[in-house]
C-alpha cells in the first residue's frame, strides 16, 4: 500500500524497532532495557512503554511508537559544557608539563 501524495502518515502508527532505538536515543541496547524493566535499579518510568510486535508468548519482537521516544528524548537534561575560560588554563597546564618533561615543576 503506497501513500498518496499530501497525505498524513499518523504519528501513532510509525513503530521504532529495538535496533533502531540506540541511534535515536544515544543509549546501548543493555542500558534501554534496564530503563524497561521495573525491578532495575535503571528503570525509568518516564521511559516509553514498549509495543509487543508479535512472537509465541514467551518470546516476541517489541518497538515504542515514534512519537513518545522523540518525546521523552526532549524531555532530556542538556549537558552544561565548561566555560570557554577553563579551556586555555587547561591547554596551558598540559604544554607547560610537556615543555617540562612531564613532570610539572618549572625549570
Amino acid at each position: 500500500m503506497q501513500q498518496e501524495q499530501g497525505e498524513q502518515k499518523d504519528p501513532e502508527v510509525l513503530i521504532v524497532r529495538e535496533a533502531e532505538m540506540p541511534s535515536i536515543t544515544g543509549l546501548s541496547t543493555s542500558s534501554i532495557r534496564n530503563r524497561i524493566k521495573p525491578g532495575s535499579p535503571w528503570f525509568d518510568p518516564s521511559f516509553p512503554v514498549p509495543v509487543r510486535l508479535g512472537g509465541d508468548g514467551r518470546r516476541y519482537a517489541i518497538g515504542w511508537y515514534r512519537h513518545e521516544v522523540d518525546r521523552w528524548v526532549k524531555t532530556r537534561p542538556r549537558v552544561v559544557v565548561a566555560h570557554q575560560h577553563d579551556k586555555p588554563r587547561k591547554a596551558a597546564k598540559y604544554l607547560q608539563k610537556q615543555v617540562n618533561g612531564g613532570t610539572g615543576f618549572r625549570l
